[in-house]
């Protein structure tokens, strides 16, 4: 476990200490065979990861007021790396998505169980910094990558993810990474701290403060990432290169994976 006492710098506090960004990534028809090296590589990359950046492994804690009377936060340690949740459902699952293949896709299965941290609260704990769950379904798994939210935002979550990507694949981290993940993606509190956008917050929990009718793990989650392939990709880009003037079709980063991920 890493000795970790980090002071943070969040730009709102209009989100709950509890609350986290979530991209969910969707496979159809993996074979079964491949769920084990899938699983494993994860669990190695986590480990690389955690090496290069201890903080993921951490908890967020609160740590009273500021001279302002804005609430402070610290991470503190809590694993060795990030917890990776794995649950096979295909034998208790009523469902065969093997039968959406080239259909609309019914996003009413993508629920609270696909969620790593499924209870919230306000004043409890631990928080962790980043938790991984995957679930197995019939003809589709799901991968789930949650960061706190006073930790990161989306495209910090992002750029977390692609770096895991790399740690899987044993790729090594170039310094422009590793510096753009410390000044982009994490919000501590220290002096060299460039330029940030504001944070978006998004929200799918729901409000503790109002009249609860189902829990939270009853509650579907209204969103999902897909990948595409490189054509649809391309399709995307010569759309937006035919635009006379780009600046007025340009949105914050943000914004662009908030819409399309609520």
């Amino acid at each position: 476990m890493f000795d970790l006492d980090i002071e943070l710098d969040p730009l709102t506090n209009r989100v709950y200490l509890g609350e986290y960004y979530n991209l969910c990534f969707v496979f159809l028809t993996k074979p079964s065979s491949s769920f084990a090296e899938f699983v494993s590589g994860i669990y190695q990359g986590l480990e690389r990861h955690s090496e290069q950046f201890p903080w993921i492994t951490g908890q967020v804690k609160n740590d009273g007021y500021t001279k302002q009377e804005d609430n402070k936060y610290r991470i503190i340690p809590f694993h060795t790396a990030p917890r990776f949740q794995v649950e096979n459902h295909q034998k208790p699952s009523q469902f065969d998505f093997r039968s959406v293949v080239d259909e609309d896709f019914l996003m009413a299965w993508i629920n609270g169980n696909d969620v790593p941290i499924q209870k919230f609260s306000l004043d409890s704990g631990p928080f962790p910094v980043m938790e991984l769950k995957f679930i197995i379904e019939k003809g589709t798994s799901v991968l789930t990558i949650s960061g706190n939210s006073k930790v990161f935002d989306m495209t910090g979550l992002c750029m977390i993810i692609r770096m895991l990507a790399k740690a899987c694949s044993q790729e090594s981290f170039t310094s422009l990474e590793i510096s753009g993940m410390e000044n982009h993606a994490a919000f501590f509190h220290n002096d060299n701290k460039m330029q940030r956008h504001d944070r978006i917050p998004v929200r799918f929990v729901p409000d503790l403060l109002l009249p609860q009718t189902t829990s939270f793990q009853e509650r579907n989650i209204k969103w999902a990432l897909f990948s595409f392939d490189q054509d649809a990709l391309q399709d995307i880009k010569d759309m937006s290169m035919s635009i006379d003037s780009l600046s007025q079709y340009l949105v914050d980063t943000d914004k662009v994976l908030t819409a399309f991920v609520l």
